[in-house]
């Protein structure tokens, strides 16, 4: 009798034991102890030879179709980042899409990749992308970004820059405070910046080139929802 309730005993603690890794594994992004964003209204950051960065908005900013899901697990370091879009008709980009073509960005986030949270980022900041104006991030960081289209590859291993940050983007598209449009020359680069919302961006870079790295792709998440954030509250 003694012998089977040990048994028994043993095979309660290897089923305690498995249900406890169970939870943790199901935990991080997608559980208990991670952070989970999701991205909606994405916009191709155009620009022009005269205006990259499309800072004045207008012709230069495209609203698409797409989504964005974003998860971070701080204790361990990692994440993810995937994008979904619809190739439009009438936006070139750095890869042939057919309109209609479900565009898919895939980005696995490691510690390689540097990612920082409530820090001030882009601008002066020696953080993110200098082109941008300063902003507030919730987080920011770099990764290696994959593209498929159609679920061909299009593209591998493409050093990115992305921030979900105090919104940069006004509703026309622009950046700008106060009248004034915003421009990397300008020595102050903060107050663009709005802290009443969020905004996702990705920018993926030429690293074939020397010197500040082209743009090979800009995207903008107007707006950004986080059911979840149990590692804390967003800071104030």
């Amino acid at each position: 009798m003694s012998g089977s309730r040990s048994i028994l005993l043993i095979a309660l603690a290897f089923l305690a034991l498995g249900a406890w890794f169970l939870l943790d594994s199901l935990s991080g992004p997608f559980g208990g102890d991670g952070w989970k964003a999701f991205g909606e209204d994405p916009c191709v950051i155009l620009g022009s030879n005269e205006d990259r960065f499309a800072y004045a908005g207008g012709a230069g900013v495209r609203p698409v179709d797409g989504s964005l899901t974003f998860t971070w697990r701080a204790k361990d370091d990692v994440g993810s980042i995937q994008i979904t879009l619809e190739a439009p008709s009438d936006v070139d980009f750095p890869f042939e899409a057919a309109p209609g073509d479900e565009i898919l960005i895939r980005c696995i986030i490691g510690p390689d990749d540097a990612v920082q949270s409530d820090v001030t980022a882009h601008g002066n900041s020696g953080i993110g992308e200098p082109r941008l104006p300063e902003t507030r991030a919730l987080f920011v960081g770099t990764g290696r970004f994959d593209i498929s289209v159609a679920g061909r590859s299009v593209m591998a291993s493409r050093d990115g820059v992305w921030s979900l940050a105090d919104a940069l983007r006004k509703d026309d598209g622009s950046i700008r405070q106060q009248g004034l449009t915003f421009s990397p020359l300008l020595r102050d680069k903060t107050g663009f910046s709005d802290p009443s919302r969020l905004e996702f961006t990705l920018l993926l870079y030429d690293d074939t080139r020397g010197g500040i790295s082209p743009v090979l792709l800009h995207l903008v998440f107007r707006t950004v929802h986080i059911p979840e954030a149990s590692e804390g509250t967003i800071p104030p």
